[in-house]
């Protein structure tokens, strides 16, 4: 039986949610890009660009110092406030309105240096009312977050969209195609194995529309590969009883992704899975490899289309949509989809980069 404070229902959230739109929530905490944390980001996403790994190399390229990879943010605040907003999270439980990340949309304005401190300031800022085929209502809320370094510049503009809703206490159906022993691959040696363009320039003459990225195989999904980016990503702290009790597992890895019941009953997945922004990582990296050392993400959206569980195999795969000239710079568009074992994009992307000239 519902605690008689509880939210328990999508009319109730969506007033509540409403009234905190347009007002700011607590800061996150201060977070320092040091060599060690973009070392373990890299660990927890499975990137290992020398850029922001080998302090020797780093130093001989155009920072002449290790920098962050753009989606390094996500360590310093994923934005997941967005999900309660300002409602009073003791008044919100995932036994009653669930939940799933959907999109996000990422400017990024200035490099993150090694040394670097950061906070994220984030602000709810829409609410929308949908009627969906696979969860029925949908409430889908967006907000936006600028993360600021120690000298009160922004150095990324985010845009990141939840849905919630009622939830459904079982696991939403979706084809996951052929996941034989046959189609799995370890992981890990590909963290090692993977090439990126690194210093050798790409020129934006060069660059044609239709044109492949290499793929970026990340493998097979796997409970470690879970607790990697829980780990060396987000901010791991051990739940209280409350939690454990709310959750009803006494495993909530992953804030219990880690556990399949909690999975199906709590967040309407069909087994254990991965976390949205994780994907976001891995698209970028897509790009981030191809486009080497002199080049400059500038945007990057990607859409959560559908879950990715443990036991998925995954390929970011990418080509060139346009090159356009904008503000004096030299833009390539790259579409970029992750797509697993079954040949369904999971997760699509657009990213925009600044290419050197000849």
């Amino acid at each position: 039986m519902a605690a008689t404070n509880m939210i328990t229902t999508l009319d109730e959230f969506e007033e509540e949610y409403r009234r905190t739109l347009g007002k700011p929530l607590r800061p996150s905490p201060w977070k320092e890009a040091s060599a060690e944390t973009i070392k373990r980001f890299g660990v927890g996403v499975g990137d290992f660009n020398p850029l922001w790994r080998d302090e020797e190399y780093a130093k001989k390229s155009r920072f002449g110092m290790l920098t962050a990879p753009p989606t390094f943010v996500f360590a310093v605040d994923p934005a997941a406030s967005i999900i309660g907003g300002g409602v009073d999270p003791s008044r919100l439980s995932n036994e009653y309105i669930s939940l799933f990340y959907t999109s996000i949309e990422m400017e990024f304005h200035r490099p993150i240096w090694v040394g670097d401190r950061l906070f994220a300031q984030t602000t709810p800022i829409d609410i929308i009312r949908k009627n969906t085929k696979s969860l029925g209502p949908v409430c889908f809320v967006t907000g936006q977050t600028e993360y600021y370094n120690q000298r009160m510049e922004v150095a990324t503009t985010t845009r990141t969209t939840f849905a919630r809703f009622v939830n459904l206490h079982k696991g939403v159906e979706y084809d996951r195609g052929n996941n034989s022993e046959a189609g799995n691959e370890a992981p890990d040696p590909l963290v090692w194995e993977r090439k990126t363009r690194g210093s050798q320039r790409r020129h934006w003459e060069e660059v044609h529309e239709g044109e492949q990225l290499p793929d970026v195989k990340k493998g097979t999904y796997t409970l470690t590969e879970m607790f990697y980016f829980t780990m060396c990503v987000g901010t791991p702290s051990r739940p209280t009883r409350k939690t454990i009790e709310e959750a009803g597992t006494i495993d909530f890895g992953g804030s219990g992704r880690a556990d399949a019941g909690y999975s199906q009953k709590k967040r309407a997945q069909q087994g254990q899975f991965d976390f949205g922004y994780q994907r976001v990582c891995w698209v970028a990296q897509g790009v981030t490899d191809w486009m080497g050392d002199d080049a400059t993400l500038k945007k990057l959206s990607v859409a959560i289309r559908h879950p990715n569980l443990v036991g998925d195999t995954n390929t970011v795969k990418g080509k060139v949509r346009n090159t356009h000239v904008e503000n004096g710079e030299h833009l390539v568009d790259v579409e970029l989809w992750n797509e697993n074992q079954a040949g369904l994009v999971t997760a699509p992307g657009l990213a925009t980069i600044a290419l050197p000239l000849k």
